[in-house]
């Protein structure tokens, strides 16, 4: 089964329709410059829900009012997103999507506040043997854990991405993302530039939630200080001129210029 909310105009006018569907196979995009898909109390953020997904419409909601993300404007770029201000995040309920057994694509595109500390901008992951799970976060140079994608590390005074190029706290947006090759190994990127690669195995046995703007540890660590306006995760390996179609996409919507 397989689920669009609408059909809508993804990029700046002129440039065409973006589905995320066209380049694989869906497992969930969440859009928050689609205002129809952000639910709101006030500025507060309630419920963020996919545009598109496969067998199950995932909206990712916070009931807490202290823990609710806020919904902003970005006029430089004419878009909105979400803003998390180290205290907020968003859960999306486990769900048979999450199993990936077949390969991964996952990007994120955002912006990040300055901080010392790790910080995940999605994750759903299991921290109990066996690990088993898939997150994307500024971490560790190296990617650890099965289907962890960490990009950026620490330099003593600037987080930079994977290759200790681009400053990741500058506050402009980025594109971060990790994937697999079909042959159990992992890449990680942040706007355009491939950086390390590590082995893998297939994700199927994890009950977490899917959860944006923080890690899914019990103590809910490494909350992010910063700002996210798209999500697209599929659930098969794509191949290069897939990958890039999307980077490109979302690279020219949230002005990002690819390294």
């Amino acid at each position: 089964m397989y689920g669009i909310r609408h059909s809508r105009m993804g990029m700046a006018a002129g440039a065409g329709e973006f589905l995320a569907s066209d380049y694989g196979d869906v497992m969930a995009w969440w859009d928050a410059d689609d205002t129809d898909s952000v639910t709101t109390s006030g500025s507060a953020v309630t419920d963020w829900a996919a545009i598109e997904w496969n067998a199950t419409q995932h909206t990712a909601s916070q009931g807490t009012a202290a823990n609710q993300p806020e919904y902003q404007y970005d006029s430089g770029i004419n878009r909105y997103y979400i803003a998390f201000d180290g205290a907020a995040w968003l859960d999306a309920a486990n769900s048979a999507d999450w199993t990936l057994a077949s390969g991964y694509a996952m990007f994120v595109a955002f912006s990040r506040a300055a901080g010392t500390s790790p910080m995940a901008f999605f994750s759903h992951f299991k921290p109990t043997s066996p690990f088993q799970g898939f997150e994307i976060m500024t971490g560790n140079l190296a990617a650890t854990a099965v289907g962890t994608g960490e990009f950026g590390h620490w330099d003593g005074s600037t987080w930079k991405d994977q290759n200790g190029i681009t400053d990741l706290n500058d506050t402009n947006w980025h594109i971060g993302y990790a994937y697999t090759d079909g042959a159990s190994n992992t890449f990680i990127g942040t706007d355009g530039r491939d950086g390390d690669s590590h082995s893998i195995s297939s994700i199927t046995s994890n009950t977490q939630v899917l959860r944006i703007g923080a890690d899914t540890n019990t103590a809910i660590t490494r909350r992010l200080n910063g700002n996210i306006g798209e999500i697209i995760i599929y659930r098969s390996v794509l191949n290069t001129s897939q990958r890039e179609a999307v980077v490109n996409y979302l690279s020219e919507k949230w002005g990002v210029t690819q390294v």
